[in-house]
């Protein structure tokens, strides 16, 4: 997993993302009384799952599996009848439901998506199990994500709230239609999609000279900068 230094708007710091994602997570952590005991594997895990959708990794790697529909999993899971493909299937989608129930706040159904979560981790864990013959260190995360899974979307809901700004001030029409991009693994639709907001909002804060619009533009222009490496930005 590559980190990388970002601008902190309306600052000349910079910090390193995933530093900032499993800090945000710690700090969520005191703030809402859930301070870590003895998953401290739980936190690694959810910081690195957490970076693999700000830099677009996830996608990569599991895209072609998520899908809400359950018919379509079992059968991308169970048809193949290979182990590693059952994993590869429930693992993604239980990480999907954690994300889409926890983090994006578009999501229309978060319990729906909470009870899929608590359910594909645990079938993930135990075919973790099985593949390697023994309880290994992957599926006791996965396994302790299954069982303390509200737990776990609390603290990521606060921690978007509080400390994911780019996902708290985009609209859900916005929020949508990012989602929709990505979720189809359409780069090339995500990055024009975010270009044409960005345009839209600079125009606006040409007109207006507003603060709203002058954080929006920075960022929408934050937003493109990671998914469009060409894209350059250096904030108004």
């Amino acid at each position: 997993m590559k980190s990388f230094p970002y601008q902190i708007l309306g600052t000349d710091e910079r910090e390193d993302s995933l530093f900032f994602m499993l800090d945000s997570l710690l700090r969520s952590r005191i703030e809402t009384g859930e301070e870590t005991i003895d998953d401290e594997d739980v936190n690694i895990y959810l910081a690195g799952l957490l970076h693999s959708f700000l830099d677009q990794s996830f996608y990569r790697k599991y895209g072609d599996a998520i899908t809400r529909c359950n018919i379509e999993i079992y059968d991308l899971a169970e048809i193949p009848d290979d182990p590693a493909v059952r994993f590869r299937v429930y693992k993604g989608n239980a990480d999907h439901a954690l994300m889409t129930s926890g983090v994006f706040d578009g999501e229309k159904d978060p319990e729906g998506e909470a009870e899929r979560g608590k359910r594909f981790y645990g079938i993930a864990s135990t075919c973790h199990t099985r593949i390697c013959r023994k309880k290994t260190g992957v599926a006791t995360v996965l396994e302790k994500l299954s069982e303390r899974f509200d737990t776990y979307r609390m603290i990521l809901v606060h921690m978007r709230s509080e400390y994911l700004n780019l996902m708290k001030r985009f609209t859900k029409g916005e929020m949508f239609h990012l989602e929709r991009d990505v979720h189809a693994g359409a780069m090339i639709g995500f990055v024009l999609d975010v270009r044409d907001h960005f345009l839209d909002a600079y125009s606006d804060w040409m007109k207006t000279g507003s603060e709203a619009h002058r954080d929006r533009v920075n960022l929408l222009g934050q937003a493109l900068s990671v998914a469009d490496p060409e894209f350059e930005f250096a904030g108004i």
